[in-house]
């Protein structure tokens, strides 16, 4: 039983690394990390270079329209989120 009370004492005075209160810290946010929420000129080239793979792939023969209307909602999508990004970055608010 005198080791019990021993392993005890040791817990509660706070040695081996346990600590009563764990340091408080800011909050830091996205900005202070230089994150402003544009993915940059990479996704864009990227976005690009996947459009231009998928408008290739509808060059190929395809036994039923299924693959086609794939490849059309894909295209549409990445094409959309390429104009959507180009009036973001042409409207937005200039400092």
């Amino acid at each position: 039983m005198a080791q019990h009370e021993a392993s005890t004492e040791v817990a509660a005075s706070g040695e081996h690394g346990v600590t009563e209160h764990p340091p408080r810290h800011r909050h830091e946010r996205p900005e202070d990390w230089g994150w402003h929420g544009d993915l940059g000129l990479l996704a864009r080239i990227g976005g690009v270079v996947t459009l231009i793979a998928l408008l290739l792939m509808l060059t190929a023969t395809h036994y039923n329209h299924a693959g086609t209307l794939a490849l059309l909602i894909f295209i549409g999508l990445i094409l959309g989120g390429l104009i959507w990004d180009y009036q973001k970055r042409r409207n937005s608010w200039r400092q």
